[in-house]
């Protein structure tokens, strides 16, 4: 058995599908700690593939709500009935997305360099 698949066992209670799955992925000569999609967390460390695995099975994972909800703040095909469930829905958007920003500013600020080249850009986009 993989020493590093073994110790990922021992550190979590996995049921015997996920250890089935985690150990297929590992024989196929990948790490515990790589993902299919190769996709990073919020700090830039590559996501574990039960932790991938987990949050593509389960819709309700704070990840895919996130996504749901900027998904939803982003929609512009809603008609509203009264003009204050409109400025809910503005407010909520509005709130969605500046946390959204909040965060791929946080991810910028550990790049060298890369909070003044989106800030170029933005500026180039906006016209400025």
């Amino acid at each position: 058995m993989n020493p590093e698949f073994r110790e990922y066992l021992e550190k979590h209670d996995l049921d015997e599908d996920e250890a089935f799955l985690l150990e297929e992925w590992v024989n196929s000569g990948h790490s515990v700690y790589e993902n299919p999609w190769n996709q990073y967390d919020d700090y830039g460390q590559e996501i574990p593939f039960m932790k991938w695995y987990w949050r593509q099975k389960d819709p309700l994972h704070p990840v895919n709500r996130r996504k749901a909800l900027l998904n939803e703040a982003m929609r512009t095909d809603i008609k509203f009935s009264t003009t204050e469930e409109e400025l809910m829905f503005l407010r909520n958007s509005q709130y969605i997305l500046r946390e959204e920003i909040i965060l791929y500013r946080r991810f910028l600020a550990g790049c060298n360099g890369e909070v003044s080249r989106f800030e170029q850009y933005r500026l180039k986009e906006a016209g400025e």
